[in-house]
């Protein structure tokens, strides 16, 4: 929804370039890096350059089909490309939704909208598409709701009185609708508890927190969030190679015996690298200024006689 709230629309040449430039670009380095780091670590540990050809052979494959969880292909399994996968979502999401825009008049777009979503929901009980597909799909709604959120000023004006008791009673539902099936929406997974209607009752559900969000008074609450939000491209792809690469079920083993000591320690761990790096990528244009500095050269002046 926060995306969508940013979203213009545009020639489908052009947004599909912009959004190869900004996420698919991301999207594969994180993915080197995470098959460079995993054939390394795992060959270290375990000294065996089979397994750790084989195991790292899934991981590439993962990120090269684009796969939200663990998958099979071709009779071969394949491991999913982590929280990467909601950056294909949200590409594949802002071309759809460019599409719809630039294909259908205004009254028809919110009709195309509930297509798409029924069209990704309809494919997930059917096969696992490759690349996010499905995912790419159901957010389609999402983006939309930012985009109108922006063009009618959903979060600038007062709600009216029955679109915000809708707002509530779309959150409402969804708790009920998690506690009568005993299980809870996951857009990774392709699972609603209430099918479709999940779907945009989550969406509501979105606009109804950034709402509340944004009539927070400053604090270090708000602070805290909006500086996760800054970094927020940043931690998904630390995130993503740190989750893949480090085998963690080895600290699991080793701390059965204390497994709360193990679970705090491993998110030490993990939250401490993925803030390490994330800072190191911050200040990356003064330390390569720092450590290499340009060698700037006064050009020559010539001097010419006048008479």
């Amino acid at each position: 929804i926060a995306s969508g709230y940013g979203f213009r629309k545009r020639s489908i040449g052009k947004c599909i370039d912009q959004q190869f430039k900004t996420l698919l670009k991301p999207y594969i380095y994180t993915g080197i890096a995470t098959t460079v780091f995993h054939f390394i670590i795992h060959y270290s540990l375990f000294g065996s350059l089979h397994n750790a050809t084989y195991e790292t052979y899934k991981v590439l494959g993962g990120f090269a089909l684009g796969l939200p969880h663990t998958a099979k292909y071709f009779g071969q399994e394949f491991f999913s490309c982590g929280p990467m996968w909601y950056l294909l979502a949200l590409m594949v999401g802002w071309v759809l939704l460019d599409v719809i825009l630039n294909i259908f008049p205004e009254r028809y777009v919110p009709w195309a909208v509930a297509g798409c979503v029924l069209l990704g929901w309809g494919a997930s009980l059917v096969w696992e598409l490759p690349f996010c597909l499905i995912q790419g799909a159901v957010v389609v709604p999402y983006l939309y709701i930012g985009f109108l959120a922006k063009k009618k000023h959903l979060l600038d004006e007062p709600l009216p009185p029955k679109v915000f008791a809708g707002l509530l009673a779309a959150t409402a539902l969804i708790a009920v609708g998690a506690l009568a099936t005993r299980t809870t929406d996951c857009i990774s997974l392709a699972e609603w508890s209430l099918g479709p209607l999940s779907i945009f009752l989550d969406g509501a559900a979105g606009l109804l927190f950034i709402r509340l969000f944004m009539r927070l008074s400053r604090g270090p609450i708000v602070h805290f969030l909006e500086a996760v939000g800054r970094r927020s491209l940043n931690i998904f792809c630390v995130h993503t190679v740190e989750i893949i690469a480090i085998p963690w079920y080895l600290m699991v083993a080793k701390f059965s015996a204390q497994p709360v000591l193990g679970m705090w320690l491993q998110y030490a761990i993990s939250l401490g690298s993925i803030w390490l790096v994330c800072e190191l990528l911050r200040v990356r244009r003064a330390l390569i200024i720092r450590f290499f500095p340009a060698q700037r050269r006064t050009p020559a002046v010539h001097y010419t006689s006048r008479h």
